[in-house]
């Protein structure tokens, strides 16, 4: 009768054994957290902004009694002048490429002043361009010339 029990509990064990190893693989779900990143886009280094009313310290008239001749707008008066890269909306450009468009408000004009210091006004949308791969500014529609400043410029 000893044998009975003994045998049973060694059946029951080693059922138990099998049953404690064969456990099914189960299904686990992981979470992965992934961090968005944001593509920025690229910056100008070697190409600085040239809107500067150095040549024009005088602010817009503010009374009637104010009687300057000439006067500019400041980047904040003219609503910022940001400088982007990369191709103009109308395709000119390429990837190096840094531009400034600014909708100069009346009645004030567009002057741009070239390396041997002559200023002209233009009467459209200041538009300047320049490539990081030399550093020179344009304006973009008066021939590309070569410009080191630009600015709203207005007169009483």
């Amino acid at each position: 009768m000893m044998l009975f029990p003994a045998f049973l509990f060694c059946f029951i064990a080693s059922k138990l054994a099998i049953c404690f190893a064969c456990i099914p693989t189960q299904y686990v779900e992981v979470e992965v957290l992934v961090t968005p990143t944001t593509t920025l886009a690229p910056v100008c280094s070697v190409c600085t902004s040239i809107y500067e009313k150095t040549d024009c310290p005088i602010d817009p008239p503010t009374g009637f009694y104010d009687y300057s001749t000439d006067y500019c707008y400041s980047a904040t008066q003219v609503g910022g002048v940001e400088l982007t890269r990369g191709k103009l909306p109308d395709g000119y450009g390429d990837e190096n490429t840094c531009y400034i468009d600014v909708a100069c408000p009346s009645p004030t004009t567009a002057a741009y002043t070239r390396p041997d210091g002559v200023t002209t006004t233009y009467s459209g949308n200041l538009v300047a361009t320049c490539s990081e791969l030399t550093g020179v500014w344009q304006f973009r529609e008066a021939s590309n010339d070569p410009i080191t400043n630009a600015v709203c410029r207005g007169s009483t």
